[in-house]
């Protein structure tokens, strides 16, 4: 778990993080009561914050089979990197997963971090601890529970996530069409003793300049 929090601080202090102005269209959603943009921090199952609320925003929204047992979460920054479809039960007051094993996990559909450095001929890299599944442990969406930056009455969310961890490994292939040596598309590997507890809490986005951090 320390290991896991030290590089989450890491991650976290490095801002790189990737616009997205989409706007959600959940009006007709069977998610609707969960679905919302969010600002949000990040905690670490001890409670300590290792990311504030700052421009990142966290989007909840239905699956495209629009149904109420199945909730997209998508962290469309990048503080944490995942964007996961959950099967879930309970109600927006209290609600988690189906199946909180790593087998039931929901897959993150972000693209593996690839290495930096072109690869020569025989070359092999390693990426550690990138997070490719997640459940809910515990969720609350409570209707004028939280308050905006300037005060007034919003909703609120918390998310506690159990995020599965692993490494990335990737081996050198030639590419024909360039002519060089380039990176395969990755295997990844789950080691479950890096498995890591995070909790996300926030306030609904209200599109006002001066609720935004």
């Amino acid at each position: 778990m320390k290991k896991i929090i030290i590089f989450l601080s890491i991650l976290l202090s490095t801002g790189f993080f990737v616009a997205c102005d989409e706007e959600l269209e959940v009006w007709d959603s069977e998610t609707l009561e969960y679905s919302g943009r969010w600002h949000f921090k990040v905690q670490g199952e001890n409670g300590d914050v290792v990311k504030e609320y700052g421009s990142h925003t966290l989007h909840t929204y239905n699956s495209a089979a629009n149904v109420e047992d199945e909730l997209w979460l998508d962290d469309v920054n990048n503080v944490l990197n995942i964007r996961v479809k959950f099967d879930i039960s309970g109600d927006p007051t209290n609600f988690k997963s189906v199946d909180v094993s790593e087998s039931a996990a929901g897959e993150n559909v972000k693209d593996y971090p690839a290495p930096a450095a072109t690869p020569e001929e025989g070359a092999t890299a390693v990426e550690d601890n990138f997070f490719n599944k997640a459940t809910i442990l515990e969720g609350k969406v409570l209707k004028g529970a939280g308050v905006s930056k300037t005060g007034d009455p919003v909703d609120s969310i918390y998310l506690k996530l159990n995020l599965f961890a692993g490494e990335v490994v990737y081996n050198s292939v030639f590419d024909d069409v360039t002519e060089t040596y380039v990176w395969d598309e990755g295997t990844f590997s789950y080691y479950p003793e890096s498995d890591s507890v995070v909790v996300l809490s926030g306030t609904m986005y209200t599109g006002f300049p001066e609720d935004e951090y």
